[in-house]
């Protein structure tokens, strides 16, 4: 499926509306080219991305860009794809957006309306409409549950929101990972949860380090 997504992103990525819109953020001055940026993905990409099961707004973009992050690291034509792609929407910028609120200040992101209205459709949080992230250990057994802000928040939040939680002071003796082979593999700590997030708010997590007591 990430396939003939690709394929659509670029074919719209050739039009000359979506070269003049992209020429226009790159001229635009550093306070506000973030904000453009946005008003572009969510132009270009959002109805792609939603017509192939992504939530709307920034949850969308973060999803997409997590899956193919994450996929394109086994596959080297999608990762040469996601390449041309980020070229294309300029998507380097996403989370430099992310991290500095833009996403949120367009309205793009479905998550603060949904969990402030009780609407469905849009990602419904945990406790004050935060993230709920279980946390298992893999090699040791138990879990916890720890909130984080928002879908957007990284796997170093995550990381950060487990020290607090066992008041761990070594953050080398908490790292989340998947299962890759016969072994694991760190997340990297910059990777926003995104799709790891369910519609309920909800995500889980694979832990090694330190026991969870």
């Amino acid at each position: 499926q990430l396939e003939a997504i690709c394929e659509l992103l670029l074919k719209a990525a050739d039009s000359a509306q979506h070269a003049a819109a992209l020429a226009e953020a790159k001229a635009t001055a550093d306070g506000a080219r973030l904000e453009v940026l946005v008003k572009l993905w969510l132009g270009s990409l959002s109805p792609t991305l939603v017509a192939h099961g992504f939530q709307a707004g920034a949850i969308g973009l973060l999803q997409f860009e997590s899956a193919m992050a994450s996929t394109s690291e086994f596959f080297a034509d999608l990762k040469a794809v996601h390449g041309r792609i980020s070229d294309a929407f300029n998507l380097q910028e996403l989370p430099a957006a992310a991290k500095s609120g833009v996403l949120h200040s367009a309205g793009a992101s479905p998550t603060n309306s949904a969990t402030k209205s009780g609407a469905g459709g849009g990602i419904a949080g945990g406790a004050g409409g935060k993230v709920s992230v279980v946390v298992e250990h893999l090699t040791k057994g138990g879990s916890i549950n720890i909130f984080v802000d928002s879908a957007e928040s990284t796997i170093l939040d995550v990381r950060k929101a487990i020290m607090q939680k066992l008041e761990e002071a070594s953050i080398n003796k908490v790292k989340i990972v998947i299962q890759e082979g016969r072994g694991t593999k760190m997340i990297p700590d910059g990777e926003a949860l995104g799709a790891r997030v369910d519609k309920e708010g909800r995500a889980e997590l694979l832990m090694v380090g330190r026991a969870l007591q």
